[in-house]
Parts: structure tokens; C-alpha cells; sequence
């Protein structure tokens, strides 16, 4: 089941999980680079291209570029830090889970700098989050159970679909909508 949240205070913290965050649109976002940019801009890179792929990829590169130099905004700042610190403290795994580029590596990690999200282990780049999941908890196989929190449906559909047999391993899904993006 997949739980709607508007804030990271409402997800119920269990001990000694992995814990899966998405960053864009879920920890932070930027000014002007909001889901209706990115539908413009798909639309816009489609009347140019004729070709749906072509468009996306056009308009990933420009994205890319525009968050060089673009200020991160924190989402749900207290509530979301307080989250992470409790999870740390109670002894979870915890991990950032993008679709980002790899090659946006160090960017990311300035970026949650600048919200102060410091220091956090892991961030790991891939568009098929379910697929990446599965293997990322080749490595936590110890956890037994999975937090994650994504702004995208897809996304969490598609950890749910990787995931449905996972019979020992209780899989806890958010999909967070916050307030202030949905104006």
C-alpha cells in the first residue's frame, strides 16, 4: 500500500530499517524548475523534435545545466530533518535514491549541503528506482523493513512491483505531496 503524506513528521519510523529517500520534488526543489517546467519544456522540445524520447532527453540537458547554478529550496525543512536524525537514532540505514545522472554527483551533494542534509553515506542514480532497490538491498539484507518516500507514483509503483514478493520484508511506500508545490 502506498501512503499519502504532506510532511515527514507523519511516516511512522521503524527501527533498524533501510530507509529510501528521493531528493528532487521530496527534500528539495528549485525556483522556477517545478513539474509544470518540466511538462512545458517536454512540450516545447516535442514541437521541436516530433519525438516524445528526443523531447526528454533535450530537456534533461537543459535541466542539467539550469541546476549548476540553480539555489536549492529545502521542502518541509524541521520535519524533515528531524526525520533523519530520529531515523539515524534509531539505528536505520539511510540512503538517497535519484533518478538524477550519476555524473550530478557533486552537485547533489552540495545541494543537500545547502539545505543542511550533511554527510549522509550514500546516493545512488538510477530511473528504474524498483530495479536499483533490489539491488541496493543486497547489501542490507539485515534490514527488515523498507521506508521510502518519492514524489513520483511511477516511482513508488515501481518499487512496489520489484518488491511485491518480498514476504519477509515489510515494504512502507509515501508518496509525498507537499502543500507548497501543489499552488
Amino acid at each position: 500500500m502506498i501512503n499519502p503524506i504532506q510532511s515527514f513528521s507523519q511516516i511512522h519510523i521503524i527501527p533498524h530499517s533501510l530507509v529510501v529517500l528521493d531528493i528532487d520534488e521530496t527534500v528539495l526543489t528549485y525556483a522556477n524548475l517545478s513539474k509544470k517546467w518540466w511538462k512545458d519544456e517536454i512540450n516545447l522540445r516535442y514541437l521541436e523534435t516530433g519525438c516524445y524520447h528526443a523531447a526528454e532527453k533535450k530537456a534533461l540537458v537543459y535541466w542539467k545545466q539550469l541546476i549548476l547554478s540553480a539555489v536549492p529550496i529545502a521542502l518541509d525543512t524541521q520535519n524533515c530533518r528531524q526525520f533523519i536524525e530520529n531515523a539515524v537514532a534509531q539505528g536505520c540505514h539511510f540512503i538517497f535514491l535519484t533518478a538524477r545522472h550519476p555524473d550530478l554527483l557533486e552537485i547533489t551533494r552540495t545541494h543537500l549541503n545547502q539545505i543542511g542534509i550533511y554527510n549522509r553515506e550514500r546516493i545512488y542514480f538510477d530511473e528504474n528506482k524498483g530495479a536499483k532497490l533490489v539491488e541496493i538491498f543486497e547489501m542490507h539484507k539485515e534490514c527488515k523493513n523498507v521506508i521510502v518516500v518519492d514524489d513520483l507514483m511511477r516511482n513508488l509503483n515501481s518499487i512496489h512491483e520489484c518488491t511485491k514478493n518480498w514476504s519477509e520484508i515489510g515494504i512502507h511506500l509515501y508518496h509525498i505531496i507537499h502543500p507548497q508545490l501543489t499552488e
